[in-house]
């Protein structure tokens, strides 16, 4: 797997609404080396997010990944 590979599967994923797939895809690649810097950036900005009052949905989720993938 890397990295090109992971962001077109998940935006196929997203287009299809397999947002299961999506989480179990993520889980098991996760120890791959493009993936930490991911995690530890989706987990800063969804507290952020709570702290605000702003909720997110799965299309600003799935959107914001695929942008931590480059």
């Amino acid at each position: 797997m890397n990295i090109d590979m992971m962001k077109m599967l998940i935006q196929r994923l997203a287009k299809e609404r397999f947002y299961e797939i999506i989480f179990v895809l993520l889980m098991v690649h996760r120890a791959a080396d493009f993936m930490d810097g991911v995690f530890k950036t989706l987990l800063l900005d969804m507290i952020l997010a709570g702290w605000k009052g702003k909720a997110r949905g799965k299309n600003q989720l799935i959107q914001d990944i695929t942008d931590l993938l480059t």
